[in-house]
């Protein structure tokens, strides 16, 4: 745990304000939920809540069915981390999101690569010593206009074709679709 030196008063509501320069670090916005947790009696620890974190299984599943339905490596995350993925993309599962992800889940908007978008240069999830993806499809997974996560279609090579890059119109829908479905599933 980082001390940050800053030091609140609880108001007679029992409430304390988190400050502006905290909450614009930890990218924490009006409106987001946070988890409170307590470990001895002494501390108390806030945790930004998400709701797709509890389908996790059943993001699990998406993944699976949606890799073998259009041949392509998958991976669902929340807004902090990497959720579930296909098979082959296992070792990025708890994997934190790097800068262009959250650029994706802030812009709130489908990511399709070379579609005059900006080549991204930076590592999509924070893990050492693991090979990184090419982004070829971004799409997030929203409920009520707030951005829970998002599903990547990422690159892979197909056999004797060398590294898939563009999105084919199905897959983009099948993608689509699918974030649809998780969204369904957190409104309920």
């Amino acid at each position: 745990m980082k001390a940050t030196g800053i030091v609140r008063r609880l108001d007679e509501l029992g409430r304390i304000v988190i400050p502006k320069e905290l909450r614009r670090t930890l990218h924490l916005q009006e409106g987001d939920s946070l988890e409170i947790y307590t470990r001895d009696e002494q501390e108390i620890i806030l945790k930004r809540y998400s709701s797709l974190s509890e389908l996790s299984g059943l993001a699990e599943d998406y993944c699976s069915v949606l890799a073998r339905c259009i041949f392509s490596h998958v991976i669902i995350c929340n807004t902090q981390q990497v959720l579930a993925a296909s098979e082959t993309q296992k070792e990025f599962i708890n994997a934190p999101i790097g800068l262009p992800i959250q650029h994706i889940l802030h812009n709130r908007r489908v990511y399709i690569a070379g579609n005059q978008e900006p080549k991204i240069q930076e590592p999509l999830f924070i893990r050492s010593g693991l090979e990184q993806p090419r982004l070829r499809l971004a799409v997030p997974i929203t409920l009520a206009a707030r951005v829970e996560g998002c599903i990547l279609l990422l690159s892979v090579a197909l056999p004797g074709q060398g590294i898939a890059v563009t999105v084919t119109e199905t897959e983009r829908k099948c993608v689509v679709l699918t974030a649809e479905l998780l969204a369904k599933q957190l409104g309920k």
